[in-house]
This record gives structure tokens, C-alpha cells and sequence, in this order.
């Protein structure tokens, strides 16, 4: 198996080990958390609660969303203070007009691939913003440049509620609470490495090799990804299955989607189209996604292939209240995935795909991916952390 960015195998022939790891680190972000996080999360649940913007959610989701915070600040704030208002405009009408319009989307992906080249690609300028400018006015830049890229929609939605307390409170108090999460971040981006980073030590030669290779690529933002953002997404898949299980397991109907990427023969695969996605007809014994259909007979949930992530909350499919989710995906696809979820009223569950292979971002003719199937199922169970 050729790697790419990530391997959940690094250390053996599957990934147990790593979900025994993760499960460890989330409870030590947790405990760390309450160093830095603890009055700027006690002042959010006031917020939420005062204005009523939305239900409550778990502690543990509030973390994550510092965390996130933290991350995407220290990584992007300088490219979103120096990008200016129309090139962010023009961008963000390219993301909504490739939402709406499969015909236009080749043409829309062609414009952003060219955009992204010039507006997106480190220039290490000396004139760099000072990313210790920790004002709502630089919060604003970075929401709407996190936005602009079409990469980065849900994490972009959540600030958004933060970046609304912070303008309910002191400007200096406001400052701190920025500061808090840049802190926390800072930490983690240290931490994470030493746990997680055996996971991810190709993520640096591949993005030295992107370097030479992306110019004009319409995913640019997405193969650029740093290494801490797949350690946060780690981590994110993590605790959000935690704050989602047992909103999940109530679920009357469940349903999984996994990418086509997990499909055994990719070129011969039967798979038979239904309501935006694909259902497998048992075509290949030997391939993962006939197995979980298989295993699905005896938990009670069907399986459905996804293409691409932008279908896959088919309304056909995924009704609020009646359905439960567990996706499957690469790495930096989670999060976001997880929050989209729970935008929609639907309770998710998620496992990542053991190393990343698709054909459309991450290799030139792709090959089949998998998962550890034992994780899988830990979901269906009440802890899901055993």
C-alpha cells in the first residue's frame, strides 16, 4: 500500500492501536482544556443561554470548537487579514454558484482552481499581518476568508456564534478569550505531534510535493491541509462521537455512508444508483463495503456509497428524527461532516477511513481504501470509547 498523508496502520496490519490512542488523548484535551478554556466556555454557555441562539450542547463539543478556534487562527489568520474584501467576494460566490449548479460546476472548479493559485499559496510576504491582532474586526476576516475557500463552511458557521459573544463582552475581555484558544492551540499543536504524529509523517512530504504540483487545482485548500489539522480532526471525530452516540443508538432507522474509494474493484463495481448515492449488489465477496452490507443484515442498518461529500445529505435519504449516521470518510472530512449533521437534526457517528486513496484529491490513478471494522461496530454499542 503506497502512502499518502495519513495511516492509521503505521504500527501493525490494522488500527486498533490507534483508536486505543485517540480514546486516550481526548481525555487528556479534555483535563488540559480546563487550563485554558474554562471562563471562555463558562461566558459561551451564558451567551447561549441569554440570547437563545441554540439548544446547549456538551462540554466536550465546546472544546472542540475553542480548539478549532485556536487552530485556524494560528494557520490562516494571516492569509484572511491580508486578502482583500473583493477577492474574498468573487471566491464566495464561486463556492455558492458550485453548490447550486452541477452543470456549471467544471467551469466554477476551473476559475477556483486559477484563484486559489494566486490568492491562497504561501508567499512568506515580509509584510506579514501581526497574528497576534486579536480584535473581532480580524475574527470577522477570518470567518469570512474560511468561508470564501469552500473548505472550511461549518467551522466557519460555529465561530460565527462565537464571534457573536464576543461582542457582547469587553473588548480586552474578548482579546483574552482569543488569546485563551491561540494558547490552547499552541499546546495542542505540540502535544498532538508526540501522540498522533506516528500517524501522520507523510503529511509533510506530501505537502512538499504539492507545492510543485497544485498550481490551477480547485482543491488546493484541502490538499494544503497542515499536520495539525488532521491531528484536530482526529481528535474531533473522537469527541463528537462521544457528545452524538446515544442521540444515534435512539435513532429508529440507521444508515451508513462510505465513500466510493472503498470499493474493492473500483472500475467493475455493479453498484446500482439510488437517491444521490450507490447501493451495492454483492458483485466482489472480498470487497468492505459487500461485508458491511453483510453485517448490516444483523445491526440493522443500510449502506449507501457517496461519490463525493457534497451528496451526502441527500434529503432523500436522510430524514431528521427518523435517521441516524455514521460516516465514513478521510480524515479532514470529519469535522465538518459531524457539524453539518447536527445543523440537520441528524445524529452522527463517524470512522475514518484507515489511510486516505481517492482518486479525485489525494492520488493519480487511486486504489482501495478500508477501516477497521471492529471500531465500526463499537458504535452501535452504548461506550463508545471501550
Amino acid at each position: 500500500m503506497e502512502h499518502i498523508t495519513y495511516n492509521l496502520r503505521e504500527e501493525s496490519n490494522h488500527s486498533a492501536l490507534y483508536y486505543e490512542t485517540i480514546a486516550a488523548f481526548a481525555e487528556e484535551i479534555v483535563e488540559e482544556s480546563k487550563i485554558y478554556t474554562t471562563w471562555m466556555i463558562d461566558d459561551f454557555i451564558m451567551y447561549i443561554q441569554k440570547s437563545k441562539k441554540e439548544a446547549l450542547r456538551t462540554h466536550e463539543e465546546y472544546i472542540l470548537e475553542v480548539l478549532t478556534l485556536g487552530v485556524l487562527w494560528l494557520h490562516y489568520s494571516d492569509d484572511a487579514i491580508s486578502l482583500l474584501q473583493p477577492a474574498r467576494s468573487l471566491l464566495s460566490r464561486l463556492t455558492e454558484l458550485r453548490q447550486k449548479s452541477n452543470t456549471l460546476k467544471p467551469g466554477v472548479d476551473f476559475l477556483r482552481g486559477i484563484l486559489s493559485t494566486i490568492l491562497f499559496s504561501p508567499t512568506h510576504a515580509q509584510e506579514i499581518v501581526d497574528s497576534l491582532s486579536l480584535t473581532i474586526e480580524n475574527i470577522d476576516k477570518l470567518i469570512l476568508w474560511l468561508m470564501s475557500t469552500g473548505e472550511f463552511t461549518q467551522e466557519a458557521l460555529r465561530l460565527t456564534i462565537w464571534r457573536e459573544l464576543f461582542t457582547t463582552i469587553p473588548k480586552q475581555d474578548a482579546a483574552d478569550h482569543i488569546a485563551s484558544a491561540i494558547a490552547f492551540a499552541a499546546w495542542f499543536e505540540v502535544r498532538s505531534k508526540e501522540i498522533l504524529g506516528r500517524y501522520t509523517v507523510y503529511v509533510e512530504d506530501f505537502l512538499e510535493e504539492t507545492i510543485k504540483q497544485d498550481r490551477w487545482r480547485e482543491d488546493l485548500v484541502l490538499r494544503r491541509r497542515a499536520r495539525v489539522e488532521y491531528h484536530l480532526n482526529m481528535v474531533g471525530a473522537e469527541l463528537m462521537n462521544r457528545a452524538y452516540q446515544q442521540d444515534f443508538l435512539r435513532a429508529p432507522r440507521k444508515i451508513v455512508l462510505l465513500p466510493t474509494c472503498m470499493r474493492k474493484k473500483q472500475a467493475q463495481c455493479r453498484a446500482k444508483e439510488v437517491a444521490d448515492a450507490y447501493q451495492c449488489t454483492s458483485c466482489t465477496d472480498s470487497c468492505t463495503i459487500y461485508q458491511l452490507k453483510k453485517v448490516g443484515e444483523e445491526y440493522r442498518f443500510e449502506v449507501y456509497m457517496i461519490a463525493h461529500e457534497s451528496s451526502a445529505f441527500s434529503k432523500e435519504l436522510l430524514i431528521p428524527g427518523e435517521v441516524g449516521i455514521i460516516g465514513i470518510a478521510c480524515v479532514l472530512n470529519l469535522m465538518a461532516g459531524g457539524w453539518k449533521a447536527k445543523a440537520l437534526g441528524i445524529p452522527a457517528q463517524c470512522v475514518l477511513l484507515d489511510y486516505c486513496g481517492c482518486k479525485n484529491h489525494w492520488h493519480r490513478e487511486g486504489f482501495s481504501t478500508d477501516i477497521h471494522v471492529e471500531q465500526f461496530l463499537r458504535l452501535f454499542h452504548k461506550n463508545v470509547t471501550s
